[in-house]
């Protein structure tokens, strides 16, 4: 049985008006010359598929997100939209940014769609993360404890995180009158302090095998 794989190569169109210093980029491998694309592809059956990344592509009336939508969609986000995330979108969900809801029209569109792996799309579902996407493109995740990320094409940044308790001890100040805790009352002058009094000691009990 013969094996077959499929090799994408990403061509943009400022690199085909100048063919003798324009690029190509073959996914997984990396960028080559397009004077060198033809004999990398020699043998191989093409198929062109262009591709325009624009918000205006129509919104689709239904669950699963359409093969031309999702391609448009791998191309602007490549990855897993999750903070850090590396998965690459052709292995991930394509995640309604907002839950689909049945009977609402419109919903599977570019600004309510990103790329998550099953796991991510676990987390975001059952484990507490909240997401937004105030732009088509632009993620918000917030993580159960509060902190925050934006997420675009070029990577994630964290971009704040939650106010440390307020009752821990570090905001709190003794009053003027009373010494801190640590130093017990003031001894004679060119004395230490005195420690403070740990009152009566429990006696241990005895260890038992």
């Amino acid at each position: 049985m013969t094996r077959t794989a499929e090799i994408v190569v990403r061509l943009h169109s400022t690199d085909l008006a100048d063919p003798s210093n324009g690029t190509a980029h073959l996914a997984g491998w990396g960028h080559v010359l397009l004077s060198q694309l033809g004999t990398i592809l020699t043998g191989c059956q093409v198929t062109v598929r262009p591709i325009v990344i624009d918000t205006t592509v129509p919104a689709f009336d239904g669950y699963v997100v359409p093969d031309a939508m999702r391609r448009v969609l791998g191309e602007r986000n490549p990855v897993d939209v999750f903070p850090y995330g590396t998965r690459q979108a052709g292995s991930c969900q394509g995640d309604h940014t907002i839950p689909y809801q049945a009977g609402v029209h419109a919903q599977t569109h570019l600004g309510n769609l990103g790329p998550l792996s099953s796991f991510t799309h676990r987390l975001k579902t059952h484990g507490g993360w909240h997401l937004e996407q105030p732009a088509p493109g632009l993620f918000l995740w917030r993580s159960p404890l509060g902190y925050q990320y934006a997420v675009t094409t070029t990577g994630t940044i964290r971009i704040g995180k939650p106010e440390p308790p307020q009752h821990r001890w570090w905001h709190q100040e003794p009053p003027e009158h009373q010494p801190p805790d640590d130093l017990g009352p003031l001894g004679r002058a060119g004395t230490a302090p005195i420690p403070p009094d740990p009152g009566e000691r429990q006696t241990p009990l005895p260890y038992v095998a």
